[in-house]
């Protein structure tokens, strides 16, 4: 099966469509002692074929154990199913507590809301932008049953153990697993080798707070576990993940220090496109200039030190 490749022992990669912006997403599929896998897909009919097509390839049944990295829909998106099929979902709790609130029926005026009041967002533009962020709702399900993990954890995947690390950033809950043994790291979308994951937003103490600095701390801490390989939700893996930390690293805070404060947040994230932005690059940028704010409010509280 092309879509399916082995990228460590008895672990493999399948990469999976993703009807939304996104391409695609990786599934990694533990084969062993625990059939296992590293996140689950969206729900679409394309994403289940794909992966029991696959499981077959593999001769292996359904997963007894599904980890998820974050409740994104393209990578949490399928473990209702699997759970349907006696799989048991692994998840942390602050994640649980994200998707749960985005399953709300009136998550998506709450989140219109947010950006017209926090960020500056004319009402039009916060329309398309909602259309894309509720037109998710029909990609995931929340299953019914979960078990909630949490950080320094081992858990057994095939013929590993992965222990669990929680790394707020992208998500407020989002987790990576490390096998240690082998120096093996699954990612999500914490560190990803083509890009940069734009930092979540959520609530702390009744505000609206960026993960940007709460991105670059885990990054941090990846770098020191001196990893030898990550194996990212998007793209493929990739040799020296301290490597890769140091570089975003770089990055995000060379973009922060040239960041300049408009009139709001809206107003600096049109301005990062040449031309008139689509709704998605609008909801990408939005995200950026909104952690960019924190990170400078964050430097300016802390005497310059933007990471532990």
């Amino acid at each position: 099966m092309s879509l399916v490749h082995e990228v460590a022992d008895e672990v493999f990669l399948l990469t999976v469509p993703v009807p939304v912006i996104i391409k695609d997403v990786n599934i990694y599929i533990f084969r062993g002692e625990v059939p296992a896998l590293v996140d689950a897909g969206t729900n679409s009919p394309e994403v289940v074929r794909l992966l029991d097509e696959a499981l077959k390839y593999l001769g292996m049944s359904n997963p007894s154990k599904v980890l998820i990295t974050h409740w994104h829909v393209d990578h949490a998106g399928g473990a209702s199913r699997l759970q349907q099929q006696g799989a048991e979902i692994i998840i942390g709790r602050k994640d649980l507590r994200e998707w749960q609130t985005f399953m709300q029926p009136d998550s998506f005026k709450h989140f219109q809301n947010q950006i017209c009041q926090e960020w500056g967002v004319p009402e039009r533009e916060s329309i398309l932008i909602n259309r894309i962020y509720s037109g998710l709702n029909r990609l995931t399900s929340l299953p019914a049953e979960v078990r909630l993990t949490e950080d320094g954890e081992l858990i057994r995947a095939g013929n590993m153990l992965l222990r669990v690390i929680e790394s707020p950033g992208h998500c407020q809950g989002h987790l990576c697993f490390y096998n240690e043994q082998d120096g093996l790291l699954f990612t999500g979308d914490q560190l990803l080798p083509n890009q940069i994951a734009y930092p979540g937003v959520w609530l702390e103490d009744d505000q609206v707070v960026s993960g940007s600095v709460s991105y670059l701390n885990s990054l941090r801490e990846m770098e020191r576990l001196e990893a030898k390989t990550y194996f990212p939700g998007h793209g493929d893996p990739q040799p020296d993940p301290a490597l890769r930390c140091r570089e975003v690293l770089e990055q995000v805070q060379a973009q922060s220090r040239r960041y300049i404060p408009g009139e709001n947040v809206f107003a600096s994230a049109y301005d990062l496109s040449k031309e008139k932005p689509s709704p998605d690059r609008l909801f990408f940028n939005l995200h950026l200039v909104a952690g960019w704010k924190d990170m400078l409010r964050y430097k300016e509280q802390n005497a310059g030190t933007l990471c532990k």
